[in-house]
């Protein structure tokens, strides 16, 4: 294959293309998922102390993230909490561990480290960062600054420093937030990329240092500007009166711009500094809000969130600045989203904002609420680079021929590239639209081109690539949504790529890498109704991978994934028809789950008799975690209970069959409720006998941490089933949809060995306590 020197070879311009063109990341009202209160458990800042200047040093909020947990300082920046973030059986809101002590600064994660740069540092040009401990979260270590990189000037003023999960990113500038005159200023940004060099974390530069730069009068007038100058030729207190329903303020615009002295970014250096910014891996995103809205003034419209005045109101603008050379790209405006913590009068300064790289999420945080946001970009090249196993260094062909397997790899990078994007826009869409309606955009796939890449991915197991083993299983991830199998051809194709599968998940996990054993569980679980048609063979694959998971990691991982998608399809149908009683298991596999939910919760409770002290303190900082199979039974638990409480006679259908219809359905759910309870209860007994073992032995122990250990106990208790399952289930059955003679006969036994156990536990409890006192 011959190159042009002049213009690079096709498969060279595809990868450039890094999967294909996306949006700018920013914050838009259509990507908004879910706003929840909370409370991070760190002191108010005290502003009665400190003046004019400590107004002015104050940082505002800052978020950082893992996938799982949320990091957030209070809102002038001091002290650090760790909270659930809802997502990987974590538990939303719920404070986990705190450190009131940690001075203000900013907190990312990055490179599987949590950091922190306290203000302080711009008083020290020799230090970068702190790491974090992320369970006690305790300073454990300082990195230092990259030799030779000590910023230029006499001082410097770090404005934020941001990560995009891989890399680091610090933006300062060389000016004092006191100085006079500061216009003129550059605003930097520094890339670092951190390693471990003698069990030590080390920073190194990773490109060259940029000016983030924005020319004045880029961005374009926000829309309340439009309507107010609009509104101008008529009467001013039309004007007044729009501004006041859209949460507005009419304000001299020309007066702020000849007050306000800009740095090279287009904001002052005291605005900089409380404005939130993120990284996306592509992008990096200041929220501002509009010009000519004050701060004071961003708040809900006199009609609420459902006016339609209320829509108009931008709440924010996404500032979109390049990576690569720190140009300013694009402005997007928030507007749409009322629900949002902006939706509700929270002021953009201050405002704690990250990138989830592990979920290609957006979070922001503000004193009474975090917001979950889809990133409506595409994923940073280098994230799906290591997604694939592939270098994301795109070097040109030094040769003027290249190979045809290199152009192969190429192409196939490519491919996968796509295919990232595409499960990224299928997840994203999720939750505002059906599958169906994204099904039904995309062209089936033909048997031939199914059976390619079967012979890709065999001949790659054979050559073990395992580069384009991962891309092909993404690829698969991707087909099996819009393959829909109907000769016989089509079958065999299925049952090929099944037997492929099937080979590398039963692969030592050391031969095969942990990435490819996931990719391939998360291929199965897409394709679980192609590759197992029919309940039989369906049910078939569940009852061995429930059974000898604990043997097995793949099959382990593999049940997982399935029950994790199981349990959202529940959660999301909740109140669905019969036709989701499919995602609902048979007795017997109910069964195996339960009796994997009971190992796991007599387990953690037996760490706390067993482990060492940090381990303990280390279990205290990362429970309550539902595993899969404790969040499936959730589920279903929560799915039957639903359905049966609040089920709804027909008002406008009273005939005999249609009231015959609505009894035989409660008595259907009832007993599929008093099948779930009895097995539920009785996982209870023995859990409860669990912790009555180890809460004796504790007290009879002379270890010197016994009295830590048996307060932690109450709390690793409630992480298990006994905490997740049982007090929803008590509750429920006290309806009187449920307070039926069947089920108070059956469910007697149970419910008294129960408060057997519970009375045991709590009398060596309260025997515990008078041997304090």
């Amino acid at each position: 294959l011959k190159c042009n020197h002049c213009i690079t070879c096709p498969a060279q311009r595809l990868l450039l293309l890094e999967g294909g063109p996306g949006s700018p990341s920013c914050l838009l009202g259509g990507k908004h998922s879910v706003s929840w209160g909370f409370e991070d458990m760190l002191p108010t800042p005290d502003n009665s102390t400190g003046g004019a200047e400590s107004k002015d040093t104050d940082l505002g909020r800052c978020l950082a993230t893992d996938g799982l947990y949320l990091y957030t300082t209070n809102s002038s920046g001091r002290g650090l909490s760790k909270l659930g973030s809802g997502l990987h059986g974590t538990l939303r809101g719920f404070v986990y561990c705190r450190n009131e002590e940690l001075e203000p600064g900013w907190v990312v994660f990055s490179s599987s480290r949590l950091l922190h740069r306290p203000s302080s540092f711009d008083a020290k040009p020799h230090q970068l960062c702190q790491v974090v401990d992320p369970f006690t979260l305790q300073v454990c270590q300082i990195v230092p600054m990259p030799a030779h990189h000590f910023p230029v000037g006499s001082s410097m003023t770090t404005l934020h420093l941001c990560s995009d999960g891989t890399y680091l990113y610090w933006v300062w500038s060389p000016a004092s937030l006191n100085e006079k005159t500061q216009k003129g200023h550059s605003v930097f940004m520094d890339v670092f990329h951190l390693s471990t060099q003698t069990g030590l974390c080390v920073a190194d530069i990773l490109q060259e240092r940029v000016i983030l730069t924005r020319k004045e009068g880029e961005s374009s007038k926000c829309l309340n500007e439009l309507l107010l100058s609009r509104m101008s030729r008529f009467r001013a207190s039309h004007s007044a009166t729009l501004a006041a329903l859209t949460g507005s303020a009419i304000t001299n615009t020309v007066k702020e711009e000849q007050s306000a002295v800009n740095t090279s970014c287009g904001l002052p250096l005291k605005t900089l500094r409380k404005t939130p910014m993120y990284v996306c891996g592509t992008y990096l995103v200041m929220l501002v809000s509009p010009p000519g809205v004050s701060g004071s003034s961003a708040t809900r419209s006199l009609f609420g969130g459902t006016s339609s005045l209320s829509s108009l109101k931008i709440l924010a603008s996404s500032l979109v600045f390049n990576l690569a050379d720190g140009q300013f790209s694009s402005r997007a405006d928030l507007i749409d989203a009322p629900g949002s913590s902006l939706g509700r009068g929270a002021q953009v300064a201050g405002l704690g904002t990250c990138y989830d790289a592990l979920n290609n999420l957006i979070w922001t945080c503000s004193s009474d609420y975090i917001d979950q946001w889809c990133n409506p970009g595409n994923q940073a090249f280098h994230h799906v680079c290591h997604r694939l196993g592939v270098s994301h260094v795109i070097k040109e062909p030094k040769e003027e021929t290249v190979a045809t397997g290199e152009v192969i790899n190429q192409l196939l990078h490519h491919v996968g590239a796509m295919c990232i994007h595409q499960l990224n826009l299928l997840a994203a869409s999720s939750n505002s639209l059906p599958l169906e309606a994204l099904l039904g955009k995309q062209h089936p796939i033909e048997a031939r081109h199914f059976g390619s890449i079967c012979d890709i991915m065999e001949k790659a197991m054979v050559n073990g690539d395992t580069c384009i083993i991962r891309c092909i299983l993404v690829v698969f991830q991707v087909v099996f949504r819009f393959f829909n199998p109907q000769s016989e051809q089509d079958r065999e194709s299925v049952r090929r790529s099944g037997l492929l599968l099937w080979q590398l998940l039963m692969a030592p996990v050391d031969q095969i890498g942990t990435e490819i054993q996931r990719e391939v569980c998360l291929a199965i679980s897409s394709g679980l109704n192609t590759l197992y048609q029919g309940e039989l063979e369906l049910n078939k694959l569940l009852k061995l991978v429930l059974t000898e998971g604990e043997r097995n990691s793949g099959l382990s991982q593999l049940r997982d994934v399935i029950l994790t998608n199981l349990a959202e399809q529940l959660q999301k149908n909740r109140f669905g028809s019969e036709d989701d009683d499919h995602y609902r298991l048979n007795d017997e596999l109910l069964h195996y789950v339960l009796k994997t939910v009971v190992r796991e919760s007599c387990l953690v409770i037996t760490k706390c008799q067993t482990v060492a002290r940090d381990d303990f303190q280390k279990l205290l900082s990362t429970v309550p975690v539902v595993s899969p199979c404790l969040r499936y039974l959730m589920a279903v638990q929560n799915h039957l209970l639903s359905n049966t409480i609040l089920i709804r006679p027909d008002e406008s259908d009273d005939s005999d069959s249609s009231l015959q219809g609505e009894t035989m359905k409660v008595q259907e759910l009832q007993s599929s409720i008093l099948s779930l309870a009895t097995k539920i209860l009785v996982g209870c007994d023995e859990v409860l006998e669990t912790l009555q073992q180890v809460t004796t032995a504790l007290i009879n122990s002379d270890i010197s941490d016994r009295e830590t250990r048996l307060k932690g106990l109450e709390q690793v208790t409630k992480a298990t089933m006994l905490g997740h399952l049982l007090p929803v289930l008590l509750t429920s059955l006290m309806h009187p949809t449920l307070q039926t003679l069947t089920l108070a006969d059956a469910l007697m036994p149970q419910l008294v060995q129960l408060v057997l156990y519970t009375s045991q536990v709590s009398m060596a409890s309260l025997l515990e306590i008078f041997y304090y006192v």
